[in-house]
Protein backbone atom coordinates (compact mmCIF):
# COMPACT_ATOMS: atom_id res chain seq x y z
CA UNK A 1 0.00 0.00 0.00
CA UNK A 2 2.75 2.51 1.01
CA UNK A 3 5.50 1.86 -1.77
CA UNK A 4 2.87 -0.33 -4.43
CA UNK A 5 0.50 2.24 -4.61
CA UNK A 6 2.36 4.74 -4.21
CA UNK A 7 0.71 6.71 -0.70
CA UNK A 8 3.41 7.64 0.68
CA UNK A 9 6.98 6.06 -0.93
CA UNK A 10 8.89 8.69 1.26
CA UNK A 11 7.43 7.95 4.82
CA UNK A 12 6.11 11.96 5.11
CA UNK A 13 3.55 10.90 6.82
CA UNK A 14 3.50 9.83 10.84
CA UNK A 15 1.42 7.17 10.07
CA UNK A 16 3.51 5.56 8.06
CA UNK A 17 6.26 5.23 10.68
CA UNK A 18 3.64 3.69 13.44
CA UNK A 19 2.14 1.46 11.23
CA UNK A 20 5.88 -0.37 9.73
CA UNK A 21 6.25 -0.67 13.86
CA UNK A 22 2.88 -2.38 13.73
CA UNK A 23 4.45 -4.74 11.38
CA UNK A 24 7.59 -4.91 13.11
CA UNK A 25 6.77 -5.47 16.37
CA UNK A 26 3.23 -6.55 16.81
CA UNK A 27 3.23 -10.15 15.78
CA UNK A 28 6.36 -12.80 16.94
CA UNK A 29 7.16 -14.08 13.52
CA UNK A 30 7.64 -11.48 11.72
CA UNK A 31 10.73 -9.72 13.44
CA UNK A 32 11.07 -12.09 16.95
CA UNK A 33 13.35 -9.71 18.63
CA UNK A 34 11.34 -6.72 18.24
CA UNK A 35 7.95 -8.45 18.89
CA UNK A 36 9.98 -9.79 22.65
CA UNK A 37 11.55 -6.16 22.87
CA UNK A 38 8.07 -4.60 23.26
CA UNK A 39 6.08 -7.18 24.78
CA UNK A 40 7.74 -9.35 27.43
CA UNK A 41 11.00 -7.29 28.17
CA UNK A 42 9.82 -4.71 31.10
CA UNK A 43 13.02 -3.31 32.53
CA UNK A 44 12.59 0.33 33.53
CA UNK A 45 15.88 1.12 32.35
CA UNK A 46 18.83 -1.04 30.67
CA UNK A 47 21.39 -0.95 28.44
CA UNK A 48 22.33 -3.30 25.89
CA UNK A 49 23.95 -5.66 27.86
CA UNK A 50 21.41 -6.27 30.11
CA UNK A 51 18.57 -6.62 27.01
CA UNK A 52 21.25 -9.21 25.79
CA UNK A 53 21.57 -11.03 28.54
CA UNK A 54 17.44 -11.24 29.23
CA UNK A 55 17.28 -12.12 25.45
CA UNK A 56 19.96 -14.44 25.78
CA UNK A 57 17.30 -16.59 28.85
CA UNK A 58 14.40 -16.09 26.45
CA UNK A 59 15.88 -18.03 23.36
CA UNK A 60 17.66 -20.55 25.82
CA UNK A 61 14.15 -21.12 27.29
CA UNK A 62 12.46 -21.57 23.85
CA UNK A 63 15.28 -24.41 22.64
CA UNK A 64 14.75 -26.38 25.82
CA UNK A 65 10.91 -26.11 25.48
CA UNK A 66 11.71 -26.93 21.35
CA UNK A 67 10.01 -24.14 20.30
CA UNK A 68 13.10 -23.12 18.56
CA UNK A 69 13.06 -26.10 16.45
CA UNK A 70 15.07 -29.49 17.12
CA UNK A 71 18.24 -28.76 18.91
CA UNK A 72 18.35 -25.46 17.77
CA UNK A 73 20.54 -22.59 19.61
CA UNK A 74 20.66 -19.08 18.83
CA UNK A 75 24.54 -17.56 18.84
CA UNK A 76 25.48 -15.11 21.10
CA UNK A 77 26.91 -12.66 18.46
CA UNK A 78 23.45 -13.27 16.56
CA UNK A 79 22.00 -12.03 19.69
CA UNK A 80 24.31 -8.94 20.06
CA UNK A 81 23.95 -7.85 16.66
CA UNK A 82 19.85 -8.07 16.67
CA UNK A 83 20.09 -5.60 20.11
CA UNK A 84 22.02 -3.25 18.42
CA UNK A 85 19.64 -3.07 15.49
CA UNK A 86 16.88 -2.74 17.41
CA UNK A 87 18.26 0.24 20.01
CA UNK A 88 19.62 1.68 16.79
CA UNK A 89 16.23 1.56 14.86
CA UNK A 90 14.37 3.75 17.44
CA UNK A 91 17.02 5.98 19.13
CA UNK A 92 18.86 8.13 16.87
CA UNK A 93 22.44 9.38 18.14
CA UNK A 94 22.76 13.43 18.64
CA UNK A 95 23.48 15.07 15.77
CA UNK A 96 27.20 16.00 17.11
CA UNK A 97 28.50 12.49 17.98
CA UNK A 98 31.48 11.31 16.37
CA UNK A 99 30.43 8.29 13.98
CA UNK A 100 31.23 6.72 11.09
CA UNK A 101 30.18 7.59 7.65
CA UNK A 102 28.34 4.03 7.79
CA UNK A 103 26.28 4.85 10.56
CA UNK A 104 25.48 8.23 9.98
CA UNK A 105 21.93 6.87 8.16
CA UNK A 106 19.41 7.04 11.08
CA UNK A 107 16.70 4.97 10.84
CA UNK A 108 13.20 6.58 10.35
CA UNK A 109 11.51 4.52 13.33
CA UNK A 110 13.69 7.02 15.36
CA UNK A 111 11.11 9.80 14.97
CA UNK A 112 8.51 8.12 16.81
CA UNK A 113 10.88 8.52 20.29
CA UNK A 114 10.07 5.16 21.80
CA UNK A 115 13.22 4.70 23.44
CA UNK A 116 15.30 7.52 25.13
CA UNK A 117 18.31 8.14 27.21
CA UNK A 118 17.74 7.69 31.05
CA UNK A 119 20.89 9.52 31.91
CA UNK A 120 23.73 8.69 31.98
CA UNK A 121 26.16 6.44 29.84
CA UNK A 122 24.19 3.76 28.00
CA UNK A 123 21.42 3.55 29.74
CA UNK A 124 18.63 3.71 28.10
CA UNK A 125 14.24 3.35 28.60
CA UNK A 126 10.68 2.67 26.30
CA UNK A 127 8.80 5.87 26.68
CA UNK A 128 5.23 4.99 27.85
CA UNK A 129 2.70 7.12 27.61
CA UNK A 130 0.33 9.28 24.65
CA UNK A 131 1.46 9.31 21.19
CA UNK A 132 0.34 12.82 19.83
CA UNK A 133 1.77 11.38 16.08
CA UNK A 134 -0.15 8.27 16.23
CA UNK A 135 -3.23 8.67 13.85
CA UNK A 136 -6.88 6.76 14.94
CA UNK A 137 -6.58 5.06 11.88
CA UNK A 138 -3.20 3.19 12.57
CA UNK A 139 -4.66 2.59 16.46
CA UNK A 140 -7.78 0.72 14.87
CA UNK A 141 -5.55 -1.48 12.44
CA UNK A 142 -3.59 -2.46 14.89
CA UNK A 143 -6.62 -3.09 17.75
CA UNK A 144 -8.12 -5.20 14.51
CA UNK A 145 -5.11 -6.81 13.98
CA UNK A 146 -4.81 -8.06 17.48
CA UNK A 147 -8.55 -9.04 17.66
CA UNK A 148 -9.16 -10.84 14.79
CA UNK A 149 -5.25 -12.80 15.39
CA UNK A 150 -6.11 -13.59 18.66
CA UNK A 151 -9.44 -13.50 20.17
CA UNK A 152 -11.64 -13.44 17.29
CA UNK A 153 -14.46 -15.03 19.33
CA UNK A 154 -14.48 -12.57 22.11
CA UNK A 155 -16.83 -9.44 21.94
CA UNK A 156 -15.24 -7.07 24.37
CA UNK A 157 -12.27 -5.98 26.12
CA UNK A 158 -11.42 -3.61 29.24
CA UNK A 159 -9.35 -0.72 28.70
CA UNK A 160 -6.43 -2.45 31.16
CA UNK A 161 -6.08 -5.62 28.82
CA UNK A 162 -5.97 -3.72 25.58
CA UNK A 163 -3.06 -1.29 27.47
CA UNK A 164 -0.92 -4.45 28.90
CA UNK A 165 -1.54 -7.57 27.24
CA UNK A 166 1.36 -9.33 25.01
CA UNK A 167 0.57 -8.00 21.13
CA UNK A 168 -2.21 -5.35 22.17
CA UNK A 169 -2.00 -2.19 20.42
CA UNK A 170 -1.28 -0.36 24.06
CA UNK A 171 1.67 -2.54 24.68
CA UNK A 172 3.29 -2.52 21.16
CA UNK A 173 2.86 1.55 21.03
CA UNK A 174 3.64 1.88 24.33
CA UNK A 175 0.67 3.87 25.27
CA UNK A 176 -0.67 4.37 29.26
CA UNK A 177 -4.02 3.65 30.09
CA UNK A 178 -5.69 7.21 30.01
CA UNK A 179 -4.21 7.58 26.28
CA UNK A 180 -5.79 3.92 25.28
CA UNK A 181 -9.10 5.11 26.88
CA UNK A 182 -9.06 8.57 24.48
CA UNK A 183 -8.66 6.67 21.82
CA UNK A 184 -11.06 3.97 22.30
CA UNK A 185 -13.63 6.32 22.90
CA UNK A 186 -13.68 7.88 19.41
CA UNK A 187 -13.52 4.48 17.74
CA UNK A 188 -17.27 4.35 17.73
CA UNK A 189 -17.37 7.46 15.36
CA UNK A 190 -14.84 6.63 12.96
CA UNK A 191 -16.40 2.78 12.96
CA UNK A 192 -19.73 4.02 12.63
CA UNK A 193 -20.84 2.43 15.64
CA UNK A 194 -19.34 -1.39 14.50
CA UNK A 195 -17.28 -0.97 17.97
CA UNK A 196 -18.24 1.01 20.71
CA UNK A 197 -17.33 2.50 24.37
CA UNK A 198 -18.96 2.00 27.38
CA UNK A 199 -18.64 2.91 30.61
CA UNK A 200 -21.62 3.27 32.06
CA UNK A 201 -21.41 0.46 34.26
CA UNK A 202 -18.25 1.90 36.06
CA UNK A 203 -16.04 -0.52 33.41
CA UNK A 204 -14.47 0.74 30.73
CA UNK A 205 -15.05 -1.41 28.37
CA UNK A 206 -14.77 -1.70 24.18
CA UNK A 207 -17.50 -3.61 22.62
CA UNK A 208 -17.65 -5.36 18.95
CA UNK A 209 -20.84 -5.37 17.25
CA UNK A 210 -20.17 -6.03 13.67
CA UNK A 211 -16.51 -6.11 13.08
CA UNK A 212 -16.60 -7.58 9.78
CA UNK A 213 -18.22 -4.50 8.65
CA UNK A 214 -14.83 -2.34 9.08
CA UNK A 215 -12.70 -1.88 5.91
CA UNK A 216 -9.42 -0.63 7.82
CA UNK A 217 -7.25 -0.88 4.80
CA UNK A 218 -9.95 1.65 2.88
CA UNK A 219 -9.69 3.89 6.32
CA UNK A 220 -5.88 4.07 5.90
CA UNK A 221 -6.32 5.05 2.46
CA UNK A 222 -8.64 7.33 2.64
CA UNK A 223 -6.43 9.02 5.39
CA UNK A 224 -3.67 9.08 3.35
CA UNK A 225 -5.95 10.74 0.38
CA UNK A 226 -7.21 13.34 3.04
CA UNK A 227 -3.62 14.31 4.70
CA UNK A 228 -1.64 14.33 1.62
CA UNK A 229 -4.38 16.51 -0.03
CA UNK A 230 -4.59 18.71 2.85
CA UNK A 231 -0.53 18.64 2.78
CA UNK A 232 -0.51 19.64 -0.74
CA UNK A 233 -2.91 22.28 -0.39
Amino acid sequence: MLFGENRDPYLEHPGSLWLLHWMLAGKPGRATVWHWAFNEFHEPTFDRELMRRRLHRRCDELSESGRLGKERTISDITIRRDVECLVRTYFALPGGARRAPEDSIECPLAELGLIQKAGVGELYRFRRGPKSSLPDEVFLFALLDFWRTYYAARKSFSVDFLTFERGSPGQVFLLDEEAVAERLVRLDALTDGAVRWDESSGMRQLYGHKLESIDEWGLLRAMYDRDLRRGAA
